[in-house]
């Protein structure tokens, strides 16, 4: 504190004296008891900041029963200001402060996990024979279902149409060579499978690494 501080110091020191009256009961404010005490307190805790006494005070109020020592307001005032400082420090609440605590993936495609979900549908069909012939048997419902329409004399409807076959299936992201995310938590994995064994007792040898995956002793 710096003597412009006194009469901020003097008011947080009043408070006090009026929230535990029995401490200056024969004295008022501007006898020499309560005078003398001030200047005491003041003298003890002049290197701490007006803003941490201050707060100290206020918590002083609440907490305290009878009417604090020195040594019980300095502690109190130095916790307040770290508290103070913790307050700053921590980021504001709100959709800002979230968005700069969000995680931000290497790769936005499989959010860093090496596998990428593609939907197999009608044009982009997947390795399974049964999707192909799926489409097959689509393409011949549908031809029925127009001649049988054409016979009627009337178009079909979207409901009559028969509905695609869609699933979704994973394949290997094109990101495996360079996600560094991903190689650590591939590596990161493989240590676990290895440990596991180990203790198991069970004897194999390591299993091949996946193509592009840049081992430790590569690096």
């Amino acid at each position: 504190m710096t003597p412009a501080d006194s009469r901020a110091f003097a008011q947080a020191f009043n408070r006090l004296s009026v929230a535990f009256p029995a401490r200056f009961k024969d004295d008022d404010t501007q006898g020499s008891k309560f005078t003398a005490a001030q200047r005491v307190y003041w003298e003890a805790m002049i290197d701490l900041p007006i803003d941490g006494v201050i707060d100290g005070a206020a918590a002083l109020v609440k907490t305290q029963t009878f009417f604090p020592s020195p040594a019980e307001w300095i502690a109190a005032s130095k916790l307040a200001h770290r508290r103070a400082e913790w307050k700053a420090l921590m980021p504001a609440p709100g959709a800002e402060a979230a968005a700069a605590r969000e995680w931000k993936h290497e790769c936005k495609t499989c959010e860093d996990s090496g596998f990428e979900i593609v939907e197999c549908k009608p044009g982009h069909r997947c390795y399974r024979r049964l999707c192909k012939k799926a489409d097959e048997a689509d393409a011949n419902r549908l031809a029925d279902l127009e001649r049988t329409a054409k016979a009627e004399g009337r178009e079909l409807t979207e409901d009559e149409l028969p509905k695609p076959y869609t699933h979704n299936y994973c394949i290997r992201c094109f990101c495996v060579n360079t996600n560094k995310t991903y190689q650590r938590q591939w590596k990161s994995q493989w240590q676990q499978y290895t440990c596991l064994t180990t203790l198991r007792g069970v004897k194999s040898g390591h299993e091949p690494v996946p193509s592009g995956v840049r081992t430790s002793e590569q690096e």
